[in-house]
């Protein structure tokens, strides 16, 4: 794929990858790719707008933004993981924020209105059957979304700006029920230049939540960091500072892996990081019990973000200083960690 960016690998239960890249000035593709064949099904392709996909259990939701007179535009779209175009959702006016569950559900929060309607502080919850919208619930708190993430029964928590240096969040159920009233997640909290939350669902139930801060290296390229806070049960208002196996983990993204029984910690890229990436595997406790090799040279390069689709296949986005470029490069092993 020639693009200007790549983004990290990711795929839905039916086994199709999701590749995507975008333009030096807009645009973004996916391309639908077989996990098993490496065929590729299919390409969406969206120009002179911004915006990523998330993948669902079949296929894929892309949120795209543009500019309307009055505001900022957004648009939804889905895809079947045979890149059939299946519906477009209502136009949303506004600021929000977009995230993934692994239930296939795909938030979106902040201040915004659908189709002209007026614009409330609200959740509004996206699945990829044929309602397409699922359901929605205004926010209790009126702070900004800082960060927003589910768990693998379609809860989701927010993330909120608590002012004078706190940070809330409240917790919704499947059907955008307030599981809680808004509480405090974390107190006297120092953001960097770019810094937001994000969560990665436990095996039990709920999310541990990370902080992340994206930076330059030397050749204006982005990477991230992050760091490990807090877990927060499904329906608590209580967190819980995040346990060693955890915090010794930095810049590392989680995600379910052996059909939701266990942890795969994801590497996270960086310039000038040990090019024999590895996947952690974590049993529900945070006991290491092994890992996954996934060494694509020796010595140093710029590594990239490992991701691993709903159904437990690692997708490893190659270094540029090992191809072109202007090259997205892919590797992929399928089914390997379902």
């Amino acid at each position: 794929m020639n693009q200007g960016s790549c983004g990290t690998g990711m795929g839905d239960t039916t086994g199709t990858l999701g590749l995507e890249s975008f333009g030096a000035s807009g645009g973004d593709t996916l391309h639908f790719v077989n996990a098993d064949t490496a065929n590729q099904n299919g390409v969406a392709v969206y120009s002179n707008t911004k915006g990523s996909f998330v993948p669902t259990r079949d296929g894929f939701t892309g949120v795209f933004h543009f500019q309307t007179n009055t505001s900022n535009g957004w648009f939804a779209d889905y895809w079947r993981h045979d890149a059939v175009f299946i519906q477009s959702g209502r136009l949303i006016e506004g600021d929000i924020v977009v995230a993934g569950t692994p239930f296939g559900t795909v938030p979106i929060a902040g201040t915004f209105g659908q189709s002209g309607l007026p614009q409330r502080h609200q959740l509004l919850v996206l699945d990829w059957n044929q309602t397409f919208v699922r359901c929605g619930r205004d926010l209790a708190s009126p702070g900004a979304v800082f960060g927003m993430g589910g768990d693998a029964n379609g809860r989701v928590l927010v993330v909120t700006d608590g002012g004078s240096h706190n940070i809330d969040a409240q917790w919704f159920d499947e059907n955008c029920t307030a599981m809680t009233g808004v509480f405090r997640l974390i107190t006297g909290f120092q953001a960097g230049a770019n810094t937001w939350f994000a969560t990665a669902p436990l095996v039990a139930g709920g999310v541990a939540v990370r902080r992340v801060d994206q930076q330059n290296d030397s050749e204006g390229r982005a990477f991230r960091t992050a760091q490990w806070l807090l877990t927060v049960a499904a329906g608590s208002a209580t967190p819980q500072t995040a346990p060693s196996w955890l915090t010794d983990r930095p810049n590392t993204n989680m995600a379910l892996a052996r059909s939701g029984r266990a942890y795969a910690m994801l590497p996270m890229g960086a310039p000038g990081a040990d090019c024999a990436q590895k996947i952690d595997m974590m049993a529900p406790d945070g006991t290491a019990c092994g890992s996954f090799d996934a060494t694509i040279a020796s010595g140093t390069c710029r590594t990239e973000d490992v991701g691993l689709t709903l159904e437990g296949t690692p997708v490893q986005l190659l270094s540029k200083n090992l191809s072109s470029a202007n090259t997205c490069s892919y590797r992929w092993w399928a089914h390997a960690l379902r």
